[in-house]
């Protein structure tokens, strides 16, 4: 039985997914603090856990979300999970296997929002990974659809 926390309210997006109004974000976290503060997290009602390669914390990340599931304080489902992908992925040959990587570590099959990190490659390389980007297929996302949709303007 999953206990009952106060969770944060979430916003519904065009493809029916709901994202949590805010989360907690992992950038700068001291290795080996941010299991605990992703546990603590969830355990305290936060849905939303912002990781990315780059921070070298999505394996943490990962057992965080793990345990809590295992521990019964929460259901993937109801996790929304970031992560991006670094500029040094965003050549199209590149995609599928980074974005893989993340998902092993942060042990899921899926991701709410994948986010083309600071991009600093060219618009035309971005435009050229982005079809990988949209079939990689263990994602439910609709952000590279409104990534897609920002650098076409």
């Amino acid at each position: 039985m999953i206990p009952e926390f106060p969770v944060v309210p979430g916003r519904d997006l065009n493809d029916g997914t709901v994202m949590p109004q805010f989360g907690l974000g992992t950038w700068l976290s001291p290795k080996g603090d941010v299991e605990a503060a992703v546990l603590t997290a969830i355990q305290l009602g936060y849905r939303h856990v912002d990781a990315a390669w780059v921070y070298g914390n999505e394996g943490e990340v990962g057992n965080a979300v793990a345990k809590s599931i295992k521990d019964g304080f929460v259901k993937r489902e109801q996790l929304y999970l970031t992560t991006k992908l670094w500029n040094i992925f965003h050549d199209p040959k590149d995609v599928d296997r980074a974005c893989d990587m993340s998902l092993k570590n942060l042990q899921t099959d899926y991701i709410g929002n994948l986010i083309f990190h600071l991009t600093l490659t060219n618009s035309r390389l971005l435009l050229d990974a982005l079809p990988n980007a949209l079939r990689w297929p263990r994602r439910r996302t609709s952000a590279p659809r409104r990534v897609e949709a920002s650098l076409r303007r």
